[in-house]
C-alpha cells in the first residue's frame, strides 16, 4: 500500500490533469477502506473482488456514466463517500482465458530452481479452507459467508485444462505456477480428475500446500504427471507458539514425516516460514530457525 501510495504521489499531476479516477483494491483495501478512502489521490476503494468492478467501471466510463453506484466500491464524490454493497463472489468458472498479450512477454518469466522459464499463474481454488490466523483468506471467507455466499470455489477440471493447453499452444508457456493458497484441497475424485487431465500436458509446475495435506499417493501421481518443485506452509517452528497464535495445529514430528514423502521422491520443495509476530522472542524465532 505504502509503494502503491509513492506511485501514485509521482504521477499524481498526470492524474488531476487529465481527471483519471484511481481505484484502490487488493487484502488492504478490502479490510481497512477506511484508511484508504482517506489518501486524497485514491477516488475509489474496491471491498472484495474486483472482476464485477472494474467491469461495471470501464462501462460506465466508455458509455461516459457517472458510477457513484459501483458494484463493492466506496466512491468518492462531491465531498461524501458512497459505500455499495458486496455483490456475490464471481463465478470463476465463467471467467476467460487471460489475455496475456496484453503484457511484454518478458513479464511472463520467472526463476525457479535456479532456472529461468517462461510461466504463467493458473488458478484452480479461490478462497482456503483453513483458518491460518496471519492469512487474508479466513476473513475473505468470513466476509462472503456474512453475505450470505461462499468464498472458496472450485474451477472445473475441463476449463483447466482448456487454458493449460491454451497457454502451451498458443503462448509456448514452459512452466505452470498454480497459485491456489492450498492445492491439494481437493477430494480424491478431484485430485484423480486433475491427474489425469494433467497428464498429457507433459510441463513441470509448481504448487503450494499444507504438509498435512501430503500423502505418498498424491506425491507419487503428482510426481508422474510433472510435480517439479512444493512450497509448504510451515510459518513458525515453536508447536505452541504455532497452535495458539497462528491456528496450525500440526506436530513437529509429523511435518517432518510428512515432508519426508517429497524428498523420497526426488521432488524439491521449500518451507514457508514468518519471523516477527506480535510478541514473539528471539527464543522463539530460533525455535523456527
Amino acid at each position: 500500500w505504502e509503494l502503491g501510495m509513492k506511485i501514485l504521489e509521482e504521477i499524481k499531476d498526470f492524474k488531476i490533469k487529465n481527471n483519471v479516477p484511481v481505484i484502490a483494491g487488493g487484502v488492504f483495501p478490502t479490510f481497512a477502506p477506511e484508511i484508504c478512502v482517506k489518501y486524497d489521490l485514491v477516488d475509489i476503494v474496491c471491498v472484495g473482488e474486483g472482476e464485477n468492478a472494474m467491469l461495471d467501471l470501464c462501462k460506465k466510463i466508455s458509455t461516459k456514466e457517472e458510477y457513484s453506484n459501483l458494484t463493492n466500491c466506496w466512491v468518492k464524490q462531491k465531498g461524501k463517500i458512497i459505500k455499495n454493497s458486496i455483490t456475490k463472489p464471481v463465478d470463476i468458472n465463467k471467467n476467460p482465458i487471460i489475455d496475456i498479450s496484453q503484457f511484454e512477454e518478458n513479464r511472463l518469466y520467472r526463476p525457479m530452481s535456479g532456472k529461468v522459464y517462461k510461466m504463467v499463474p493458473i488458478e484452480t481454488i479461490r478462497g482456503c479452507p483453513y483458518t491460518c490466523r496471519f492469512c487474508n483468506s479466513p476473513d475473505q471467507m468470513k466476509l462472503y459467508k456474512g453475505l450470505g455466499h461462499s468464498f472458496f470455489r472450485k474451477k472445473k477440471m475441463d476449463l483447466v485444462h482448456k487454458e493449460l493447453k491454451y497457454f502451451k499452444d498458443v503462448h509456448k508457456v514452459e512452466y505452470n505456477y498454480f497459485w491456489a493458497d492450498t492445492f491439494l484441497a481437493m477430494n480424491k475424485s478431484e485430485f484423480d480428475q486433475f491427474c489425469e487431465m494433467y497428464s498429457g500436458i507433459k510441463l513441470p509446475f509448481w504448487i503450494q500446500t499444507r504438509p498435512e495435506t501430503v500423502t505418498d499417493y498424491n506425491m507419487k501421481k503428482l510426481s508422474e504427471v510433472g510435480l517439479h518443485r512444493i512450497s509448504f506452509g510451515i510459518e513458525h517452528g515453536n508447536e505452541e507458539f504455532r497452535k495458539k497464535i497462528l491456528d496450525r495445529r500440526w506436530k513437529n514430528k509429523d511435518i517432518i514425516e510428512a515432508t519426508s514423502i517429497p524428498k523420497k521422491l526426488g521432488i524439491q520443495f521449500s518451507v514457508n516460514n514468518i519471523t516477527g509476530f506480535p510478541n514473539e522472542t528471539r527464543e522463539l524465532a530460533f525455535d523456527t530457525i
